[in-house]
């Protein structure tokens, strides 16, 4: 019975997680003012959300943030990561005019959520 109930809860968890997958498409990364390696990643389309990538801090992150300034996710990542991500973002803006992060997914070097 004890199994039962932990295998239902432990699927009730990752249902609940998988509902509030997601994703965030950017068309435009510029840098924070007063920094050098910490960007501001935003749409163009009026009431989108928005991220920031930070290479400069002591912790590196990438986190993502609702119209109302509020943290929806939070990202610690490793300096080399940062790197990654701010290379592959200006590559989908360049190439394909959008980079997608699905937070499913953080790391895939895809410009699209598929």
């Amino acid at each position: 019975m004890k199994n039962l109930i932990l295998t239902g809860s432990l699927i009730l968890l990752c249902a609940n997680i998988s509902a509030q997958t997601k994703q965030f498409t950017v068309d435009r990364m510029s840098i924070l003012p007063d920094f050098t390696q910490s960007f501001l990643l935003t749409n163009s389309k009026p009431n989108s959300y928005y991220g920031i990538l930070d290479c400069q801090s002591f912790f590196q992150k990438l986190d993502f943030y609702d119209l109302d300034g509020l943290l929806i996710t939070e990202n610690f990542i490793t300096i080399n990561e940062c790197i990654q991500f701010y290379e592959v973002t200006a590559r989908c803006i360049e190439k394909n005019n959008t980079k997608c992060f699905d937070m499913s997914d953080i790391f895939s070097p895809n410009c699209d959520c598929n």
